[in-house]
């Protein structure tokens, strides 16, 4: 699914416009990244939570070229389901 389905999906649902849903999701995503930015963890009740990971440096090594490198400190975002949710998703493959 990409983001013009979601919208599709959103808009049917919510019965508005496709314009309208494209615009709540921009939104929605964007207010999560302001959130992450500023260090807040995002918690979405029944579905998950983003955080931002900070990894310290560490040498790496690529066994095809035998290249050592630094790999220097960096920021991901991580995404943790809650519980129901996970549970949700397994009753689902049954």
């Amino acid at each position: 699914i990409n983001t013009s389905d979601l919208v599709n999906i959103v808009a049917d649902k919510a019965y508005i416009t496709k314009k309208e849903a494209e615009s709540t999701l921009k939104i929605l995503i964007s207010t999560i990244q302001e959130q992450l930015e500023l260090g807040n963890e995002v918690a979405l009740q029944d579905f998950g939570s983003f955080v931002i990971k900070e990894y310290d440096s560490y040498n790496s090594y690529n066994p095809l070229t035998k290249e050592r490198k630094v790999k220097s400190n960096h920021r991901l975002v991580k995404f943790t389901p809650t519980r129901k949710y996970k549970l949700s998703i397994n009753e689902n493959e049954k």
